[in-house]
């Protein structure tokens, strides 16, 4: 008994304590799976085009299963630098500028071919679609590097300074549950449905018939609104069974076999599964208007910064983040109530609240904003198309920060 106590203690200093790495590494790192996609998708449409040229020399090439390659191509380099076996640094330099060799290649060559207008009128086809394949890979991709770090960080070869910061700072794996968090909010039905209410919005006919017909008209309206309010609810509702019953499914396995906890993660009984369901619920929960998802985020990250920064007098003493990053022992945890006990994980909910708003906006930008630019470019592309030129450019910009990022808590300053 005492042995295996001293095997689950030895099991949370491992991946207790860690104050993660540098930004610049982080972006090296994460950077290198969309490069590596690029490649492989270059690769493919490389043999496939000189397999059409050349006959059969190349047959052999795409008898391969797809799996294969993309295998050696994608999976592959992640593992290596998941375990610190390709340095990241020289790694994404590398893949950098091979991609770029390519692109540029291929953008020469596109540029001087003569089906270059069909070339770009298919590329622009294809970013309009409204199921978009770029989104899909990048879910795909971040589901990719998230289960390889799960099942790594338990290992040695995995290099700490990846794995979750403990207070303050931020490894690989902090970037992989905010990215999860955004990402499920690109996709949302929150996102969905701000999309399709600009739409409708945007084919309504404003003209009025009378005060009466004006009336009825705003009656049905909210009669409407609500009935399609109750339905996304209860739609998200259910979505959202599935994760509460995988978290309490974990928390059970855990508790069953001994499995070390982490408790500077989300407390004692919270996980991510949880979490996850509480933002997908908040958002469809509190009607937020389509245009206001990304001032919504704003707005709930500086709350969330003063709750933390301020002595709002939430907390017996001192500030929120105070308490938050004040240690804890299990049995003490266990004696504190619910709230003490999960401080860790229900503290941090605005601010991945605040994440997956940023994921709904964006998610209705790509289904409208991007759709109509994409439609203005195929005008002027067509040979019959609007002449003229214009420009127009949309930057985001990141303020200073006035302090280092603390994970535990998700601020974002």
């Amino acid at each position: 008994m005492m042995q295996a106590e001293n095997i689950r203690r030895l099991k949370e200093e491992f991946v207790s304590n860690l104050h993660g790495t540098t930004k610049w590494e982080i972006f090296c790192v994460v950077s290198c799976l969309p490069l590596c996609l690029l490649i492989a998708a270059y690769a493919e449409a490389w043999v496939h085009a000189r397999s059409r040229s050349s006959g059969k020399a190349l047959l052999k090439l795409l008898r391969i299963p797809k799996f294969c390659y993309e295998f050696a191509i994608v999976v592959v380099p992640q593992v290596l630098l998941l375990m610190s076996v390709a340095p990241a640094e020289p790694a994404f330099l590398l893949l950098f500028l091979l991609w770029g060799s390519l692109a540029l290649k291929l953008w020469m060559k596109l540029a001087h071919s003569p089906g270059s207008r069909q070339h770009m009128l298919h590329l622009l086809n294809h970013i309009s679609t409204p199921r978009k394949r770029y989104v899909s890979m990048f879910r795909g991709g971040l589901m990719l590097i998230t289960c390889l770090s799960i099942l790594a960080v338990d290992f040695t070869a995995f290099p700490r300074r990846y794995a979750k910061a403990e207070s303050f700072g931020a490894g690989v794996m902090d970037v992989g549950v905010g990215a999860i968090v955004w990402a499920g909010g690109l996709v949302s039905a929150a996102a969905a449905a701000a999309a399709a209410a600009n739409a409708g919005s945007d084919s309504s006919n404003p003209s009025a018939h009378g005060s009466s017909s004006n009336t009825c008209r705003k009656d049905s309206s909210k009669a409407a609104w609500l009935g399609s309010y109750l339905r996304r609810l209860g739609k998200g509702l259910r979505a959202a069974v599935p994760l509460v019953l995988l978290g309490a499914g974990r928390l059970l396995a855990t508790a069953a076999v001994g499995y070390q906890q982490h408790l500077g993660e989300y407390g004692l009984h919270w996980n991510f599964f949880w979490t996850i369901a509480a933002v997908s619920v908040a958002t469809l929960a509190v009607p937020v208007p389509p245009g206001w998802l990304a001032l919504a985020g704003l707005l709930v990250t500086v709350l969330h910064q003063a709750a933390l920064s301020l002595n709002l007098g939430l907390t017996a003493g001192g500030t929120l983040s105070e308490f938050m990053t004040a240690e804890l022992s299990e049995q003490q945890r266990a004696v504190a109530g619910f709230w003490v006990a999960n401080k860790e994980g229900l503290a941090s909910l605005p601010g991945y609240w605040a994440l997956y708003l940023f994921g709904a906006a964006v998610g209705r930008y790509l289904a409208t904003s991007c759709t109509a630019a994409v439609t203005r470019a195929r005008s002027r592309l067509l040979p019959h198309g609007v002449g003229g030129s214009s420009s127009s450019s949309r930057s985001l910009f990141g303020g200073g920060s006035v302090s280092e990022c603390a994970r535990e808590i998700w601020s974002w300053v």
